[in-house]
């Protein structure tokens, strides 16, 4: 199982990129127009000098101008992918430096060959539609001497026939198995971030409900709070209201007390003044 792991380790292992990546011992004496002009001399060729008046005439027609809107559409997108690569990869290499770097090491392998047959079939497609170019150019002759000096059926034409179709069937396979891995890598990306913003969607949720559940418990203590310092204050009051109303009856209770007393006090006063004025009188008369 070790093994197993090690062995797909080493597969899917990615090239690490070296702090002087910018470092070179060639000159830098290119500028834009100069990739420019090399980038559309790369690009022109047979597709271009020799199939276009073959596709014109046989196949497309005049609607072979939105044949090369379409393909001028799929190459500004491949153009802007490998800007991309190229922005974040700097180093020389093409598609096989990017594949090592971002994806691993047995897919940068196998876009290496994939790489090497392309070469070989774009060489071998070259060098046919210039073959018959030329052959074009002297009335077939170059053909038709060929056919009659080795032979139409010949060995050598089967097999280069048969190898024809083998690298065909290999690019072909080695193309699907790109396409493959490629799809395989978006839809984990996909994966990736619809992960990602689920998590961030639940974090958002939970983060919003946490500050609900904070600000409810903030308000309902601060309700708390004023109702018990209303009620405080009303028990304040009452007692308040309470103490001075008894202060006030027991003020007015003794002020009655008071009264009643002085009344009382005054009425003996007045009676024993009575009684005596009475007494007097009577010693008075008895007397005279």
């Amino acid at each position: 199982m070790e093994m197993i792991k090690r062995t797909l380790s080493k597969m899917v292992r990615v090239k690490t990129i070296p702090e002087d990546l910018h470092e070179t011992p060639l000159n830098r004496c290119l500028n834009t127009i100069d990739i420019t002009l090399l980038g559309i001399g790369h690009m022109i060729g047979a597709g271009i000098y020799v199939m276009t008046g073959t596709v014109v005439h046989d196949k497309a027609g005049p609607s072979v101008v939105i044949s090369f809107l379409m393909a001028g559409a799929a190459a500004v997108l491949s153009a802007l992918c490998y800007a991309e690569f190229g922005a974040r990869i700097p180093k020389a290499g093409s598609a096989y430096s990017y594949t090592y770097v971002t994806v691993g090491e047995l897919w940068g392998f196998l876009i290496g060959w994939n790489i090497i047959l392309e070469h070989m079939i774009g060489a071998a497609s070259v060098a046919r539609a210039w073959s018959g170019a030329m052959d074009a150019l002297f009335s077939q002759a170059i053909r038709n001497g060929t056919i009659s000096t080795i032979g139409e059926t010949c060995a050598i034409v089967i097999v280069v026939h048969v190898l024809e179709v083998v690298v065909v069937v290999v690019v072909l396979v080695v193309r699907v198995v790109v396409v493959v891995v490629v799809v395989v890598v978006v839809v984990v990306e996909v994966v990736v971030v619809v992960v990602v913003v689920v998590v961030v969607v639940v974090v958002v949720v939970v983060v919003v409900v946490i500050l609900v559940v904070v600000v409810v418990v903030v308000v309902v203590v601060i309700v708390a709070v004023v109702l018990l310092v209303v009620a405080v204050v009303v028990v304040v009051v009452v007692v308040v209201v309470v103490v001075i109303v008894v202060v006030v009856v027991v003020v007015v209770v003794l002020v009655v007390v008071v009264v009643v007393v002085v009344v009382l006090l005054v009425v003996a006063v007045v009676l024993v003044v009575a009684v005596v004025v009475v007494v007097v009188v009577v010693v008075v008369v008895v007397v005279v």
